[in-house]
């Protein structure tokens, strides 16, 4: 669940998780991970359409402005954003994969 979503660049929560963007970091019960650029604004990006499918084209343009980025790049950051969020593709808990469509914050 997101809370605070007012404005996402301040920060928010994502269930237990604080997601600092201007940081770089998420945090939980006083342990910080960092985050990559592309990261936080996965984050922000599915956190503003909360419950919405974000198509993948949409999330790797909005993610990566004026850059030209495949799937698998795209693949790899939530990839690495469910390991620090300790979530399964196979069981989300945080961030669901719509086939051949894209991602979603539940």
């Amino acid at each position: 669940m997101v809370t605070d979503a007012g404005d996402l660049s301040l920060g928010f929560r994502l269930g237990d998780f604080v997601v600092e963007p201007r940081e770089g970091r998420i945090s939980r019960n006083g342990q910080s991970h960092p985050l990559t650029v592309h990261q936080v604004r996965i984050l922000q990006i599915l956190a503003e359409r909360h419950g919405e499918v974000v198509e993948r084209r949409q999330l790797r343009e909005d993610a990566w402005p004026g850059e030209q980025v495949t799937d698998d790049v795209l693949r790899a950051e939530i990839r690495d954003l469910r390991r620090t969020l300790g979530d399964s593709p196979k069981e989300p808990h945080y961030i669901m994969r719509v086939p051949h469509r894209g991602y979603a914050l539940i």
